[in-house]
């Protein structure tokens, strides 16, 4: 007899239907939602130090955030498995395909962007509530899905122009901005750098959020509710993060602003206390390193002393080494034991990867010396943390597949990495004080990931590979029209630390052997201008590109000006007034 009530209550428990939770949400939900409040509802599960999530309270009809909870733990496994199938501009879904996908995406993904909430289902309630945050998870989940290796290419054109149709809707401006940021942080495939949509995305979802009070931790259209502070400063922190790591990534300067964490909110005291400690560091570090990006790239354009820059730049690296240290020490302490009482482990400490990462960037800085030889003591050390990346990188790939799954930020640094690398094995000067034998084994190694990382033949990170083997070897990269090489020198200045970079892959302009003015490289070329050397490696990027050419070829990295396109658009004949009437309004 107790075996048969056993029986019976198993066959019961396996037969219970969803929650009610799913069965009272009203019936518009069937259409995607754009009320604000319930935008709020896309909550985010526990962050990678155990923060308790902020499960939805969805049996209530209003739209509203719930206190945290751990109701929503578990509610996934009472779901039955199987999604619906879906299509996207006739690209037909699988439901397994698409459970497959969202899997994939909460395993590998998540825990580096923890903006959404892994409980909730694909179909009844993701893409019920917003489309466009449905597609971003599913074209995300399926970059390593080996199951169909043509779902990410075939889904990559209708995700583009959901995104597109997503900026036109503003009312439903939150699950827009989650959804940009997972296009940031993981970009879809692309043949140049001139085809990435990121900084737009990232530009545009910072200024929702800011339209709509998200830095100040508020919404519009929101229930104004105290228990939202949490999640939507989690929110605010990950998408100044995300958008600042992208706009550095393209050699751009980052859109800072006062937020709730630098003025005082009447309704908290202390707006730092509402994030877990992960996140507060993770803000806390963001800062340093914005604030050392800002004022190195400032004292590049304008010229400052020799001095300034390299105190400067030593200055910020001490900074960035104090913050990561107090880090350490807060989450390792008993400060960082969550409200659930779990302690944090080791795996989940502050990654030495990006320490290093944002070390390396404020340290190219010394690439922009007016001398740049006065920096050698300076680029030797910044030759000894490139090869401390290309060590921790390496390792966390063998360790859990780190290049098929980390951000793309990480990666346009491995690029910035090796166009260092490239410059220092051609300084005559440098080679005397670096090991370029342990040099060559950590450009490759570095070529590595990139090669790991390619998703599609041809798209850019196998197309870097390609070019720097090729460069690695090349003599004749750097040098000048009287024969000499400065390999050293960048003339690029107005894309901070990614100069570096881009001096080497943009098509090189007029001039002699001397080093030309900054202000030069914005000046309209002339008929055959573009066919000197900044740094003779721009020839070398392509086959197909010669000294007569124009333009690189449409393979070049960076990308060509379409054809139909002149320099005559900077000047159409306008006939423009010297005065402007500005002031006699």
């Amino acid at each position: 007899m107790q075996r048969e009530i056993d029986r019976l209550r198993t066959a019961r428990a396996s037969a219970t239907p969803p929650p009610k939770s799913f069965e009272s949400r009203p019936a518009s939900s069937v259409e995607p939602v754009d009320d604000a409040a319930t935008h709020l509802m896309l909550d985010s599960g526990p962050d990678t130090v155990g923060w308790p999530p902020l499960a939805p309270s969805f049996h209530d009809l209003e739209p509203r955030i719930s206190k945290p909870s751990s109701t929503g733990a578990n509610l996934s496994s009472a779901l039955p498995r199987c999604a619906m199938s879906q299509s996207l501009n006739g690209v037909h879904v699988d439901g397994l395909k698409i459970d497959d996908c969202f899997q994939l995406y909460f395993k590998h993904y998540h825990p580096m962007l923890p903006i959404l909430d892994a409980s909730c289902r694909p179909d009844t309630y993701y893409y019920k509530l917003s489309p466009f945050v449905f597609w971003c998870v599913v074209i995300t989940g399926s970059r390593r899905y080996e199951l169909d290796p043509t779902l990410l290419g075939r889904l990559s054109p209708g995700v583009t122009v959901l995104a597109s149709k997503a900026l036109q809707q503003t009312s439903s401006y939150f699950s827009t901005i989650r959804g940009l940021m997972i296009l940031c942080t993981w970009p879809l495939p692309m043949k140049t750098i001139l085809d990435d949509p990121s900084p737009m995305y990232s530009g545009a979802a910072m200024q929702l959020a800011l339209q709509h009070g998200l830095h100040m931790l508020q919404l519009r259209g929101a229930v104004a509710d105290v228990s939202y502070e949490p999640f939507l400063a989690r929110t605010w922190a990950y998408l100044e993060f995300s958008c600042h790591c992208t706009s550095w990534s393209c050699g751009m300067p980052p859109h800072r602003c006062l937020d709730a964490f630098d003025v005082e909110l009447p309704c908290s005291s202390d707006a730092s206390r509402l994030l877990p400690p992960s996140t507060y560091w993770m803000q806390k570090f963001e800062k340093v390193v914005a604030r050392a990006d800002e004022v190195l790239a400032d004292t590049v354009r304008s010229g400052g002393p020799l001095a300034t820059l390299r105190s400067l730049i030593n200055v910020f690296d001490d900074q960035i080494l104090e913050v990561s240290r107090k880090a350490l020490e807060d989450m390792r302490s008993d400060a960082s034991m969550t409200a659930t009482g779990a302690r944090t482990d080791d795996s989940v400490l502050p990654n030495p990867l990006i320490v290093t990462t944002a070390r390396v960037h404020v340290n190219a800085y010394h690439f922009f010396g007016a001398d740049p030889s006065e920096h050698m003591s300076g680029l030797v050390e910044l030759s000894h943390l490139i090869r401390q990346f290309a060590e921790q990188a390496s390792k966390m790939d063998g360790n859990s597949d780190w290049a098929f799954y980390a951000s793309e930020p990480y990666f346009r640094h491995i690029c910035l990495l090796l166009a260092m690398l490239l410059r220092m094995s051609h300084s005559r000067h440098l080679r005397l004080w670096i090991d370029m034998k342990q040099g060559e084994r950590t450009f490759f190694a570095l070529l590595k990931l990139l090669k790991r990382r390619s998703l599609q033949f041809g798209d850019v990170n196998a197309h870097v590979v390609t070019l720097f083997s090729q460069l690695w070897h090349d003599d004749s990269i750097f040098r000048l029209q009287d024969g000499s090489q400065d390999s050293l020198h960048v003339h690029t200045r107005g894309r901070g630390a990614f100069g570096i970079l881009y001096d080497c892959l943009t098509p090189p302009r007029p001039r002699d052997s001397s080093h030309a003015p900054v202000e030069a490289l914005h000046a309209r070329p002339g008929g055959d201008a573009l066919h000197d050397v900044s740094c003779a490696g721009t020839t070398a990027l392509t086959n197909e590109t010669s000294v007569d050419s124009p333009l690189p070829a449409d393979d070049d990295f960076l990308g060509a000006l379409p054809n139909e396109l002149s320099w005559d658009f900077v000047h159409d004949g306008s006939q423009w007034p010297n005065e402007s009437l500005f002031w006699e309004a």
